[in-house]
Order: structure tokens, then sequence, then C-alpha cells
């Protein structure tokens, strides 16, 4: 597989966190930028985990690349009219990749094949 077909989904899921990211606070419920858009948050970068794994295919490098574009994400919000940057909304985004994280290693892990022992 070519590294363009293997980047897309990381590219596209990007290009969809920026979009979201990208409307003016006015054009957006006030129920929102409660706590309540948290698990919003964590759901959203729990799938970015798992686009960026797909094309990094590096866990820990995967991690700290969502890590990084959730920090970028939330200090893009600041010019955006009516948005603005939460280290809360950050927290959550990292919350929400590092479950993604846990899980794969949780499956890697159940799903390892097994040596055979030997008696």
């Amino acid at each position: 597989m070519t590294i363009v077909k293997r980047s897309l989904p990381a590219l596209l899921y990007a290009l969809l966190i920026l979009t979201l990211s990208s409307i003016p606070g006015q054009k957006l419920s006030a129920d929102l930028f409660s706590l309540h858009d948290k698990p919003l948050h964590i759901l959203l970068y729990f799938g970015a985990f798992y686009a960026f794994y797909s094309s990094i295919r590096r866990p820990h490098l995967t991690l700290a690349t969502v890590y990084l574009y959730a920090a970028f994400d939330e200090i893009y919000q600041n010019f955006i009219p009516g948005r603005h940057s939460s280290p809360y909304d950050w927290i959550a985004d990292a919350l929400g990749a590092t479950l993604a994280y846990l899980l794969l290693f949780a499956f890697r892990h159940l799903y390892a094949p097994r040596k055979p022992s030997s008696l």
C-alpha cells in the first residue's frame, strides 16, 4: 500500500476535525461549550487515534502525534470568531486518544499468538 493511500484516513480525519473547529462560536449551541461537550471530544479523538494509527503504525508515535494535533486544534480555535481554546478540551482529547491506545494494547495482548509451553 502506498504512503498516500495509507495516509488518507489520517488526512481526512484531520480535515474533519479542522472543519468542525472552524465553525464560528455563534453558530454553535451554548450547550456545546459546557461540560457536556467533553464526551464528544473523547469520542472524536478516540477515532483520531485509529485514523492516525492506520498511517503511522507505531502506537507511541501515533499517540504523541494525536496529542500534538489536539493542541494545534485548541490553539487554532483562538482564531475563530466566538471560539476559544480550553485546556480541559485538550485533556478530553488526550483522554480519548489514550483510551484508544490502551484498547489497542489490550487487544494486542489478548489476541497475540501464544508460544506453546514446554513441559
